[in-house]
């Protein structure tokens, strides 16, 4: 199934402009597509959504790149194609670096703990949640307090999907970003004390 060529043209020219609703109609109708090419090759849904949230959003941040006379589609899976070639010729690597980190960071949280009681943890993260705008904070509540997902904010609160996302994506940032001046350690070690007392 394809868009009728003068209406996705016209989405298109939109979306070059900045138009979010544009590019809403244009991720609800390549979603799925995108998608099922994903899970063809890395063979999990979950990392497939993840990867094809992460494809739509580099259209949105490339779109001023993007041809009118151009197929859309093949844009869009040259972006797609190039993303799974990035994920898996990186894969290994990260996968060595990654463990080692995981299991130096997980030995030493311990030792962040011990200098910062577990009351004084979880004030710093309700203080880091004060530092959300308000919308960041509801979105960011209905999906780790309430269990939310994404879709289901989306629809409770009139928003599109990728709305969300780039909420709670900018939420997280924050909480770690003011963390990191309290607790003493890398990035990872502040990202598995927010895994640990915010919850999933």
């Amino acid at each position: 199934m394809k868009l009728p060529f003068d209406i996705e043209r016209e989405l298109i020219r939109k979306l070059i402009n900045g138009d979010k609703i544009a590019f809403s109609h244009l991720f609800s109708f390549y979603k799925s597509q995108v998608l099922y090419y994903c899970v063809h090759f890395v063979k999990d849904k979950e990392i497939a959504e993840d990867i094809t949230q992460d494809i739509f959003l580099t259209v949105w941040e490339k779109k001023e790149d993007i041809r009118i006379e151009q197929s859309f589609s093949a844009f869009l899976y040259t972006i797609a194609r190039n993303r799974i070639y990035d994920i898996f010729r990186s894969l290994s690597a990260r996968s060595v670096l990654y463990e080692k980190l995981m299991e130096q960071a997980i030995d030493y949280v311990d030792d962040v703990e011990k200098s910062l009681e577990e009351k004084n943890i979880k004030e710093l993260i309700a203080q880091a949640l004060e530092q959300l705008s308000p919308r960041q904070r509801e979105i960011f509540e209905l999906s780790r307090n309430r269990g939310l997902s994404h879709k289901e904010i989306a629809e409770q609160l009139g928003l599109s999907v990728y709305t969300v996302q780039d909420h709670i994506k900018n939420a997280l940032e924050k909480i770690r970003a003011y963390l990191i001046p309290f607790i003493s350690a890398c990035p990872i070690l502040v990202s598995l004390i927010i895994l640990k007392y915010v919850k999933p």
